[in-house]
């Protein structure tokens, strides 16, 4: 939700913008506001249903989690929102990965590049590059934009709620998480999930 939310709001502020001397800018940015707000409520009453499941009353149902196949799509949203993403995929056609490997990578990819739009400032610019191997999910997110940090490089930032969530996610799956910002400026999040061969999507 946070993230639709973030991308919602980074859209309107463009269209607001553009509305005087582009106007059929401004109309795409609104028409991509709008599905945006559709597919928050589409998660909304997704996990309203899981939570009236999990309650014992009956379940609204739910919608398919998002996957491996997901990731260009939401690259290209939030492109489109103004914070450009350079999306790489390599392995995942070689070998099988779990549902949950596959979620975990996508809430990483989804959270980093949240915070890429929300903090990266202008110019900013985000890569991202998943690859599986034979053992390994990985995952990393690079925000090149923003001002260089005065913290050191490695050095643990700020745990808020989207930062801890996704430490509880990777965590669940027994891999490693490292976050922090770049020496350069921007952030960058690196997340290895382990995987066997008896992995089925």
């Amino acid at each position: 939700m946070a993230h639709h939310l973030a991308v919602m709001t980074a859209l309107a502020d463009g269209a607001r913008f553009a509305l005087a001397a582009h106007p059929d800018q401004a109309v795409t940015a609104m028409d991509a506001v709008s599905a945006t707000g559709r597919a928050a409520l589409s998660d909304m009453h997704a996990l309203l249903g899981v939570l009236a499941d999990h309650s014992g009353q009956e379940s609204a149902g739910t919608s398919p989690q998002p996957d491996l196949n997901a990731l260009a799509a939401l690259a290209a949203q939030v492109s489109d929102a103004g914070l450009p993403v350079t999306f790489t995929i390599s392995g995942a056609d070689g070998f099988p990965v779990a549902q949950g490997l596959q979620l975990v990578a996508y809430r990483v990819v989804q959270e980093a590049l949240t915070n890429a739009l929300k903090h990266g400032g202008s110019g900013a610019r985000a890569l991202v590059d998943v690859r599986v191997t034979g053992h390994m999910l990985g995952v990393e997110v690079v925000d090149q934009g923003g001002a260089p940090s005065i913290r050191p490089y490695g050095a643990e930032p700020t745990q808020g709620r989207g930062l801890l969530g996704m430490r509880e996610r990777v965590a669940a799956y027994d891999g490693t998480l490292q976050v922090g910002p770049r020496p350069q400026g921007g952030w960058r999040v690196v997340v290895l999930l382990p995987r066997t061969e008896d992995d089925e999507p």
